[in-house]
């Protein structure tokens, strides 16, 4: 599996749940596995938005912040 992209209709809907347990199950069967969240509302640039805390938690491929979530905005506005 080269890529898996989780999407929801709203905010709050769990996809950052279910990410992660699909990262914790992909990791079982011995996966190397990076997260990404393209973009957060809510939080200043530069700072660890508490989904993206969670994805980087659970993967195990190191990443670094700006690849992981290239671009934060500090208004908590919804697409």
């Amino acid at each position: 599996m080269k890529g898996l992209f989780v999407t929801g209709t709203d905010t709050g809907v769990g996809k950052t749940r279910v990410a992660v347990a699909l990262i914790l199950a992909l990791r079982a069967r011995g996966l190397r596995v990076a997260a990404m969240k393209p973009v957060a509302a809510g939080c200043p640039p530069g700072e660890l938005n508490e989904d993206v805390a969670a994805l980087l938690q659970a993967a195990n491929v190191e990443a670094e912040l700006c690849d992981v979530n290239p671009y934060a905005f500090a208004e908590p506005v919804a697409p």
